[in-house]
């Protein structure tokens, strides 16, 4: 009983990311360009320039992009560092 409930409580802390999502019939996965995102899924609903990395000796720029899905799905939001996906995560729901 207790084993269930540990995999419980780590199922909720769990966050809402995904490796990839599917938009029409194309597949959008980590590591694709904001090029290729949008020749898939058009252009975002919403950007955010959110930050700037240092890797290296190589200035990043982070920035969260909104995509909109159709009706009824979750609208998906991408994490960038430079022109890399580097999380998508699950929005609200398209009413």
């Amino acid at each position: 009983m207790l084993k269930i409930l540990i995999v419980a409580f780590l199922i909720i802390l769990t966050p809402l990311t995904s490796l990839a999502f599917r938009y029409g019939n194309r597949l959008v996965t980590y590591g694709m360009s904001k090029g290729e995102v949008i020749e898939i899924c058009g252009l975002p609903i919403y950007t955010e320039n959110t930050g700037v990395l240092l890797k290296g000796n190589r200035v990043v720029f982070t920035t969260t992009w909104l995509i909109d899905m159709e009706r009824g799905a979750f609208k998906r939001i991408i994490l960038w560092e430079g022109d890399k996906i580097v999380e998508i995560k699950l929005g609200e729901r398209k009413k």
